[in-house]
C-alpha cells in the first residue's frame, strides 16, 4: 500500500490546482487559480527542499498577481465604457447627448448624433485602425460581417 505524507498531498493539491487552471476560461478566475497553485507549490517546494520549483513559483506569484490586477482594471474600464455607450448611443430629440450635459444646448450640442452600430463579440476587440478600414465601414453600413483573425 502507498503511504502518502502530508508533503505529498500538498504536491498533489498544487498539481490539481494547475490542472484546474487549464480548464478555466475567464481570465480573472484563471489568475486567481494560478495564484493559489503558486502558493501551494511554494509551500510544497519549501517543505520538500525543491529549490528550482520554489524559485519558479516565487517568480510566477507576483507576475500572476500583477496580471490579475490588470485584468480587474481592464474589466472596470470596459464596464464604464459600456455604461457611457449605453447612455450616449441614442439621444432623444432635444435631450442631452450624454448624461451630465445641459440639454440640447449643452457642451456637446455641436456633436451630431451617430447612428447606432451593432457590434458582435469579434468586433468589440478590434483596434481603432481596424474599425476605420473599408471592411468595417461596409459592416457598419449593413454589408457583410467582417472577419477578425
Amino acid at each position: 500500500m502507498i503511504q502518502l505524507h502530508s508533503t505529498d498531498c500538498l504536491g498533489y493539491a498544487a498539481s490539481a490546482a494547475v490542472l484546474a487552471t487549464f480548464a478555466l476560461r475567464e481570465m480573472r478566475v484563471l489568475r486567481l487559480m494560478a495564484i493559489c497553485s503558486n502558493v501551494l507549490f511554494i509551500w510544497y517546494a519549501h517543505r520538500s527542499g525543491l529549490g528550482p520549483v520554489l524559485l519558479l513559483h516565487s517568480l510566477l506569484l507576483p507576475l500572476n498577481a500583477l496580471r490579475l490586477y490588470q485584468a480587474i482594471q481592464a474589466s472596470a474600464c470596459e464596464r464604464a465604457a459600456r455604461q457611457r455607450t449605453s447612455r450616449c448611443s441614442r439621444p432623444r430629440r432635444g435631450a442631452a447627448l450624454c448624461s451630465g450635459d445641459a440639454g440640447a444646448g449643452g457642451l456637446n450640442a455641436h456633436v451630431p448624433p451617430r447612428a447606432p452600430v451593432a457590434w458582435n463579440d469579434a468586433a468589440s476587440s478590434a483596434s481603432p485602425i481596424a474599425a476605420s478600414s473599408p471592411s468595417w465601414r461596409k459592416f457598419a453600413e449593413g454589408g457583410c460581417e467582417p472577419s477578425v483573425r
